[in-house]
């Protein structure tokens, strides 16, 4: 039990900054394209709908892969530290 509470912060947290750091990437990377931030509401009408689906899309992809990727790392990191696969 006590493994299966400390891979669930381990595995957790990392998500958690991998999820705060590619928002700010993604972001930048917006803002450089577009000349101007993501509209934070997608509902007011200066935003279009093809932004705002853009938008959305983008940040689901970005944020899913660097989640993916941040989970693999840290079960990685958990099999050399510890010779086995985290809990489930």
């Amino acid at each position: 039990m006590k493994d299966q509470i400390k891979w669930m912060v381990l595995g957790g947290s990392t998500a958690a900054l991998a999820a705060f750091v590619s928002r700010k990437a993604t972001r930048r990377v917006w803002e450089g394209v577009r000349g101007r931030p993501p509209s934070e509401d997608p509902e007011l009408d200066d935003t279009s709908l093809a932004e705002a689906l853009v938008w959305t899309l983008t940040m689901a992809s970005v944020a899913s892969v660097a989640r993916l990727l941040a989970r693999r790392g840290a079960a990685a990191a958990w099999r050399r530290k510890t010779g086995s696969p985290p809990p489930t």
